[in-house]
């Protein structure tokens, strides 16, 4: 079994955790500075004699009683302490995934994936799942704002009308600058507007850009589309620099697709041939710069630098052509070219290939390659085609010519933020000035907010109406869960009370989808009854027809081989700088939100801060260090960052994250990192470049302190988190079980589970990475967020986190993420070591916290070998009263000195319990699915009663690769891990 390790130090064990720690100056500050106080006070005390458990039976340190007023006019639909679901939309980014919104006594406190919607499928992705905090954040704006001074909705849309009147007639150019839209609803009002006057226009600004994709297709089939992409449907995947499981275009979509061929069968089919091996799961080739969410979970993996990419697909183009390239690719990965050919060539019309690049000449050779293998129609969808990625930033820059040329009248802007994230921003900012009227519609009085006019304040998604087409003919709703907590306005009612229509946008809504919707559908003919099938469902497709797209392959060649002779000519930079996305924060819309801001980045586990990435040997030749600050230069632009040191980086890139650096975010996530979008400037006037080249320089002085979640140094050879070949898969082989050996004497004693025994499986090979189960699991459970500085003390609360392993060279290491929680042990060591049975054994098989007993020894997390047990140094009770309407009513908001973990979601278990009760039934399998379960777009998660053999945890259980984690010591957890498959079978065995 090959060696796993976790971070780059582990392999050399080149020095203990603590000396590492205190040389950046990180250090535990003891228990009575934390009380400033020398007296030892009872729970003191009871941690330093280790009080015996009749001890527990004293009065002591209780919750302080806060007390709270009942509902005196509860609605008649409404059952305190019984959730209501509203099917809606996630507004986390574009995407359009169907969410469910769960109410509490007529509070939104969570989202959930709509398993009937054709996109998410039930899944949902971390940033839609921390969406729901921005509902109750204090810092939103409350009240429409002139020149930055509160003012009513009366006095402002006098002086809008009255500039707007102006500018109509005299002419002057009005300018809607939004993101992208994917509303037809909210599109037809934006056209309305622009129609009532003689000079007006829409551009569309994305801050991270995807026009090349567009451009590409318009070059060459004469439509600027951007494909849907099935990735479920293809065989054989590559992919340059995408990372589609975690950030690109559709997460959520993508992970479901990709992880529905990665559903192996839980015992080997016996004779299995090459053919069938293919059906079992797709095989997955990644080129890239930096080791991305999907790169971790390719079956192989090369590096090659962004400016490396179209030298590749034209090579690749021509060798799946037959030929031989004549044109220079990397070493490294000439000869994996010819292996991925071969693949290619093999899953004619059943492979995909795929590229993030904004570089137009890429796109054409995706287009070239896809169109040469048949993936046309089959794993590229051009008829349910994307709407999203609709920006095109040179759109943008004409627009700051024209504003500082004086000829834009208004200026109205909605769903961005370029004073933040263009790269040109200053130029926006001056420009800006010329303008008589600008208009910010934004939450947040963020950083274009403040230096506009006017600031028309909109309601969060879950406090208004909308629609959105993600993909062409489906559509989804958003609907309200709660009135509008502040003083706020639809965009689209302002545009229609500016341009003098009458009514709402609601019912603007309903008849937009009476009149382009309800046509298409056969389900009923009226439309009152479709509306309301709407409501609950959330989403209706249409039928798409569309004009078959034909492209010239000869001259899409001749067009690629000039731009490579080109390119071939240029200099090699010294740096290549490659920009990205995270899954928490995105292009920076999520920077105050603080569960996102402390999810650990699934490779690097940092919280809190970007940084820049570096290979382990460009951080020997430089003599960079972890959190080494390092000075990166592209042009006349200058960042400053720390440096992390990260294996299977390419040696001649330096990876940064876009998103941080935010001024005006709010108190969460101002300071927080560097502002990196001034690096994607265009060159010569063009596409937004998220690949630059640029130089690198090493900054002395002090090293910078990561706020790291995974610093544990040793593995002690243990197989934690299994990995297997597909060939070893087929032949028996799934999983190392480790020999416990029978008939000897056992220190605890067997439980009885009368009814139910509640236990879990993952499946590794599933299992991605993305995250969006810890922010579930710590919405769903009250967890609290600590900081960065309390994180680098390694005091976080998660009780879920994702182990990431490595395996084999640092240069080029093999990924595994394995999700640790409470494993729900039988023989629970935590159990054994408490001094006043505050963690105790059910008839379930859960290892319950008793939070009221518990007194703080910490000797369960002392004892506890899975180390995920979390203690409370500090009460982290919000004083903020709105942000504490996100609370869930049915999880214990725990206090300081209190030891805490996964439940199990015991309050879901409950909750199934008493309904299985009141139809006098047993629970049946499925009807618990736990919050990491429930929100993970891979199905990597299952959650069941392990007492029901024909139940589904049953099942997965036993399969051939199933294993327990550290089984040798005899804890006998109640989860079960399924052991990670690497496609290596076919030509690369």
């Amino acid at each position: 079994m090959k060696k796993q390790w976790k971070n780059r130090e582990e392999p050399a064990a080149e020095q203990n955790q603590f000396s590492r720690e205190s040389d950046v100056g990180v250090f535990q500050r003891p228990m009575q500075d934390i009380q400033n106080s020398n007296a030892v006070d009872r729970r003191s005390f009871l941690k330093l004699v280790g009080f015996s458990a009749a001890a527990s039976t004293l009065s002591g340190c209780a919750k302080p009683v806060e007390r709270i007023l009942p509902y005196v006019n509860q609605p008649p639909e409404m059952t305190p302490g019984v959730a209501n679901w509203y099917a809606t939309t996630c507004h986390g980014c574009p995407a359009g995934c169907g969410a469910l919104a769960k109410v509490m006594d007529g509070r939104p406190i969570k989202l959930e994936g709509n398993p009937d919607h054709p996109l998410s499928r039930g899944g949902l992705c971390a940033l839609g799942q921390g969406s729901i905090i921005s509902l109750y954040d204090s810092f939103r704006q409350k009240r429409p704002t002139i020149q930055q001074s509160a003012t009513s909705w009366e006095a402002a849309d006098k002086e809008v009308v009255g500039h707007l009147a102006v500018a109509r007639e005299q002419k002057g150019k009005v300018v809607l600058l939004t993101g992208t839209i994917t509303g037809p609803a909210t599109r037809g009002v934006i056209t309305d507007f622009i129609g009532t006057f003689p000079l007006a226009e829409h551009i569309t600004y994305d801050p991270v850009s995807g026009a090349a994709i567009r451009e590409a297709h318009a070059q060459a089939y004469g439509r600027s589309i951007l494909p849907a992409y099935r990735f479920d449907q293809a065989d054989v995947i590559v992919s340059f620099g995408t990372d589609f499981l975690g950030t690109w275009i559709s997460p959520v979509e993508f992970t479901k697709q990709y992880a529905s061929r990665r559903a192996l069968p839980l015992q080997p089919p016996k004779g299995a041939s090459e053919p069938n091996v293919r059906q079992l799961t797709s095989c997955h080739h990644q080129f890239e710069a930096r080791l991305s969410i999907t790169g971790s979970n390719a079956d192989y993996r090369y590096q090659i630098a962004p400016s490396q990419q179209l030298n590749c697909l034209t090579a690749l183009l021509a060798t799946v052509k037959g030929g031989s390239p004549t044109m220079d690719v990397p070493s490294s990965v000439a000869a994996a070219l010819d292996q991925v050919a071969r693949d290619l060539r093999a899953a004619r019309g059943r492979s995909l290939v795929v590229s993030d690049s904004n570089n137009l000449h890429v796109q054409l050779a995706v287009i070239a390659l896809n169109e040469t293998l048949g993936n046309l129609g089959n794993t590229v969808d051009v008829t349910r085609f994307s709407n999203q990625k609709q920006g095109d930033e040179r759109e943008v820059e004409r627009l700051v010519r024209e504003m500082a040329e004086g000829t834009v009248s208004a200026l109205l802007i909605h769903g961005c933020n370029p004073i933040y994230s263009l790269a040109d921003a200053k130029a926006f900012g001056d420009a800006l000035k010329s303008v008589p009227c600008t208009i910010s519609f934004s939450m947040y009085p963020d950083e274009t907010a403040t230096v506009t006019k006017y600031h028309c304040p909109v309601p969060h998604p879950i406090e208004a109406w909308g629609d959105a087409e993600p993909q062409a003919g489906r559509y989804s709703l958003f609907q309200p869960t709660l009135r509008a907590l502040y003083d706020t306005r639809p965009f689209e009612e302002s545009l229609m009370r500016w341009s003098g229509k009458a009514g709402s946008f609601h019912d603007s809504l309903q008849r937009h989808w009476q009149e382009k919707i309800f046509p298409y559908q056969s389900e009923t003919r009226d439309f009152t009854v479709f509306w309301e099938q709407m409501l609950q469902r959330g989403y209706s497709e249409a039928p798409v027809t569309t004009q078959p797209l034909s492209a010239s392959l000869p001259s899409l060649t001749a067009a690629l081989s000039a731009e490579t002779k080109r390119r071939t000519a240029l200099a090699t930079p010294e740096i290549e700088i490659d920009l990205y996305e995270t899954v928490a924060l995105r292009d920076g819309v999520a920077a105050n939100n603080p569960w996102l801001q402390e999810l650990p980045d699934p490779i690097t586990k940092i919280t809190w801060d970007n940084y820049a990435s570096v290979s382990p040997g460009l951080a020997d030749k430089r003599g960079i260090v972890e959190g080494q600050w390092v000075q990166i230069q592209s042009g006349d632009r200058t960042v400053k960052l720390p440096a992390h040191i990260q294996p299977g980086q390419h040696e001649r890139t330096v990876s940064i994250a876009v998103g941080y650096g935010r001024d005006l975010a709010g108190p969460v996530g101002n300071g927080v990192g560097a502002n990196v979008y001034s690096l994607t400037r265009g060159r010569e006037g063009g596409l937004q470049q998220r690949a630059q080249y640029g130089s690198l320089k090493r900054v002395a002085g002090q090293r910078y302190a990561f706020a790291l979640t995974q610093t544990e140094a040793e593995q002690h050879g243990r197989p934690i988190a299994q990995e297997v070949s597909l060939e070893e898969f087929l032949n028996g082989h799934g999983a190392h079980r480790a020999h416990i050996p029978e008939g000897k004497t056992n220190l605890w004693q067997d439980h009885d589970y009368p009814e139910y025994h509640w236990g879990m499986t993952v499946d590794l090979t599933r299992c991605t990475g993305c995250s969006a189960c810890v922010v579930s699991c710590d919405l769903e459970n009250n967890v609290p967020v600590v900081g960065r500085d309390e994180v680098r003390n390694q005091r976080e609360m998660h009780w879920l986190r994702i182990d990431r392993y490595y395996s084999g060279d640092a240069a080029e290491p093999r990924v595994i993420h394995q999700p640790m929680f409470c494993q729900q042990c039988e023989n629970a060591s935590c159990e054994t070591v408490c001094p006043v049975l505050a963690t105790v054994h059910d008839d379930q098989g859960l290892n319950v916290q008793v939070y009221n007993r518990c007194v703080g020894t910490r000797y369960c997390a002392n004892n506890c070998p899975y180390k995920v047990r979390r203690f409370n140094f500090f009460n982290h009770q919000r004083d903020d009263l709105v942000q504490n309407l996100a609370l869930n009513p049915d999880v214990t908001v725990r206090t300081r000195g209190v030891m805490e973990k996964c439940s199990f979601c015991i309050q879901r278990i409950q909750q199934a319990r008493i309904a299985a009760r009141r139809e006098d039934r047993p629970v049946r399998d499925g009807d618990v699915r736990t919050a990491c379960q429930q929100s993970c777009p891979a199905d990597a998660i299952v959650f069941g009663n392990m007492a029901d053999e024909n139940g589904q945890v049953s099942r997965e259980k036993a399969a051939s690769r199933g294993y327990r984690v550290l089984e040798e010591l005899n804890r006998r957890p109640a989860v079960t891990y399924l052991s990670k498959v690497a496609n290596k079978k076919g030509s690369h065995a």
